[in-house]
């Protein structure tokens, strides 16, 4: 991560870029996100380095990580933005993120 001018942090996009290129180049082939990761910003970063590689050549995972808001609606809403996000029409492996976080009650609210 780096800063921006007012100290938020950003990433730096093509160190992302070429570790995704070194990561691919020596047979990793899955890459392991979430929309929480990096103040949001995980997702957007990956997917713009991934989308410069064959989509067969590599496996995407994130996570629904609705911990406050989690109606079906936001949930929903979080899972498309993962496409959009990712620069994908699919999705390999979808996670349900802190599923154990605040007991059974917890879960099925959110579940």
């Amino acid at each position: 991560m780096i800063k921006d001018q007012d100290g938020k942090d950003i990433i730096d996009q093509e160190q992302v870029d070429r570790l995704v290129d070194y990561a691919i180049g020596h047979g990793v082939n899955y890459f392991d996100t979430a929309p929480v990761y990096l103040q949001g910003q995980s997702e957007t970063a990956t997917g713009i380095a991934l989308k410069r590689h064959p989509r067969e050549s590599y496996f995407i995972a994130t996570k629904l990580s609705n911990f406050s808001n989690y109606t079906r609606e936001n949930s929903l809403e979080m899972y498309y933005k993962s496409f959009e996000n990712l620069q994908t029409d699919y999705i390999d492996y979808y996670l349900l993120h802190s599923i154990g976080g605040g007991g059974i009650e917890h879960f099925n609210a959110r579940y």
